[in-house]
């Protein structure tokens, strides 16, 4: 019976923990299954030992801010990991926290396998993580498909198996009820917001959303995705004068479906938007002490994901002091009028799409860890 650890830490982690976990029991319904993760690796089946989804937070100002809890979990998740001493440990993203703890176990744990799935992203900053994934990762999961061949360069088994956002959302249901259920007047283009998963990111986008929104109002309709560890009182402190319905995550895909453009920060959102085939503005503002040691860091051009995967700027980027409610109404007017310019995004998101499209990611790398 084999006995598997999974370690997620953020809620887009969760997700596809979970997505793994539920393969995992599928495929061999005895493995013993323990998770540091969310309500998805719970749902899945796992045995949660400790969640940090709830802190999740961006830039290394904002850890410092909550280093005390990080430490008390990162401690309880090690003393489990080596009392339970797993067949299998699979880290999942979050590579501040897991390549860390995979340092600290990889000499105490010589039989287990150390899986990585959804790598670091060190092809844009902290390439010196590389040797150090060399020395304690056994295999890598990729999930875009330039990394399968950076990370084998650089002396790790690395194996592309496509993203897991394209099965999670081929599985979700559309409400066609979406806009009589939220009061979501008809006659309007509906633009949905998404101020990120993050309460500091909610802080500092959702405000200038709405000053846009402001402006707007008259010619559109809008909608806001609740982030599933968010609480809704830290949206509605912002909204309360706002007749801005709040979704929460069983009707994403249906505000997808019905919204004819995406303000969104730049994170797993970005994919997740084009996924569902929608035309966007990327918006993203952290602290600027955290920004200029970011300029200093990162190596590459563009900030979300898919203008990285397109090497061009298919998406406008509104990133710290362009993240302004002035530039995102021209870039929405722009968008919204211009129908050969929203034609050729739309083509190159198409584009993206097919290329991380792949049956089953889930499934491929449960096979791999049970084999």
């Amino acid at each position: 019976m084999p006995k598997i650890f999974v370690l997620s830490g953020e809620v887009s982690g969760d997700i596809y923990a979970g997505r793994l976990i539920s393969e995992l029991k599928r495929l061999s319904p005895d493995s013993e299954i323990y998770a540091m993760g969310g309500n998805y690796s719970y749902l899945a089946g796992a045995k949660v030992l400790a969640d940090p989804t709830g802190i999740a937070v961006v830039g290394l100002v904002e850890v410092v801010k909550h280093l005390k809890e990080f430490r008390f979990i990162y401690n309880t998740i090690k003393n489990h990991i080596l009392e339970l001493r797993p067949d299998t440990i699979v880290f999942i993203d979050y590579p501040g926290f897991n390549l860390r703890l995979a340092k600290d176990l990889r000499k105490r744990l010589p039989n287990t396998k150390f899986v990585y799935y959804i790598a670091p992203q060190v092809w844009a900053w902290g390439r010196g993580r590389i040797s150090l994934m060399r020395k304690v990762v056994d295999k890598l999961f990729v999930i875009f498909p330039f990394e399968e061949e950076f990370f084998r360069q650089n002396g790790i088994e690395a194996q592309f198996v496509g993203h897991p956002l394209a099965e999670v959302i081929k599985e979700r249901k559309i409400d066609r009820a979406f806009l009589d259920k939220y009061h979501i007047p008809r006659g309007k283009p509906l633009i949905l917001l998404l101020p990120g998963s993050r309460r500091q990111e909610i802080a500092r986008h959702l405000p200038v959303m709405l000053k846009s929104v402001d402006k707007l109002k008259d010619e559109f309709s809008f909608c806001i995705n609740r982030a599933g560890p968010i609480p809704e009182y830290l949206y509605k402190q912002y909204i309360l004068d706002y007749n801005i319905p709040l979704i929460p995550p069983d009707d994403h895909s249906s505000s997808f479906y019905f919204s004819e453009l995406a303000w969104v920060a730049s994170g797993t959102a970005v994919v997740e938007t084009m996924f569902h085939n929608k035309p966007m503005i990327v918006i993203y503002k952290i602290s600027p002490l955290t920004y200029l040691l970011g300029r200093w860091l990162v190596r590459i051009k563009y900030v979300s994901m898919v203008n990285i995967l397109a090497d061009r700027q298919l998406v406008p980027e509104l990133i710290q002091s362009k993240f302004s409610a002035a530039n995102l109404i021209d870039w929405t007017t722009k968008i919204s009028s211009d129908d050969s310019y929203r034609s050729r995004m739309l083509s190159g998101l198409r584009h993206i799409k097919d290329s991380l499209t792949v049956y089953s990611p889930s499934q491929i790398v449960a096979k791999s860890i049970l084999s």
